[in-house]
């Protein structure tokens, strides 16, 4: 749901604010929250209406309201995970990440350890509050952000560069599990083991991709509105490497160790 809803809209607060007047960052961030608002509402509608027509498995119906109200926060969260690299502070989305680490292990792993299925789920609703209240907090301390503002015709230019970006951040997502659906329809159970155990390591590989995006992502952003191809190039040959060096590796140990 926040892959499809939000169309990966709140990344492109990096490229929105390295184009914009610090005094527009008001409208930008307020424009972007009213796209995330109706998406949530409409989220939020589509799984009341597939679960009033009975089609969530049994297992999941007593939990319905909390994770449909889950899935509508979550979706307002998204801008937590780019906030700071917009603003072009990566120590301050550091700090968020940090922050947000022991939030989930303290709520989760909490409620996982006192309650069963229930619980959790509500501490995931708590989690995805913590976040959407975080980033409204720390967007409002951004220099030219508050108050909130709303433009039409500004909201329209963001729509318009922004799909494409969110398309293609949505197939993005899909694309983690439609490797292995391939792999077994094209080549059976061998083949969609091999995957699985490739993409064992893809976790890890994430985490290593986002500090890495994190620490280059601005840098790129400004990069490019000067239209200074050279440094843009030169930074994003040495965020793959960096990533290669320690992807590549993991990938080959991960299936030479695996049983046959």
């Amino acid at each position: 749901a926040a892959a499809a809803v939000s169309l990966n809209v709140s990344s492109n607060l990096v490229y929105w604010f390295a184009r914009n007047r610090a005094q527009d960052r008001s409208v930008l961030v307020g424009n972007l929250l009213a796209y995330l608002l109706a998406g949530a509402t409409l989220t939020a509608l589509a799984l009341v209406v597939s679960y009033v027509n009975g089609y969530w498995v049994e297992q999941f119906r007593y939990g319905a309201p909390v994770a449909i109200a889950f899935c509508a926060v979550w979706i307002v969260a998204q801008p937590f995970d780019h906030l700071g690299i917009a603003a072009g502070s990566p120590r301050l989305q550091a700090k968020m990440f940090f922050l947000q680490s022991w939030v989930r292990i303290g709520l989760i792993g909490g409620a996982a350890w006192v309650g069963g299925l229930g619980a959790v789920v509500w501490a995931l609703l708590g989690f995805a509050l913590v976040r959407a209240v975080v980033w409204v907090v720390i967007a409002r301390g951004l220099p030219g952000v508050a108050p909130f503002g709303l433009d039409s015709a500004l909201a329209m230019t963001q729509a318009r560069y922004t799909l494409a970006f969110g398309v293609g951040a949505t197939l993005f997502a899909v694309r983690a599990y439609a490797d292995g659906w391939i792999a077994a329809w094209r080549f059976g159970a061998w083949g969609a083991a091999a995957v699985a155990v490739a993409a064992t390591v893809v976790p890890l590989c994430g985490l290593i991709r986002h500090a890495v995006v994190g620490a280059t992502l601005s840098k790129l952003a400004y990069a490019a509105s000067r239209a200074d191809l050279v440094q843009a190039t030169a930074l994003t040959r040495q965020a793959n490497l960096t990533t290669a060096l320690f992807v590549c590796p993991l990938v080959g140990l991960f299936i030479a160790i695996a049983p046959p």
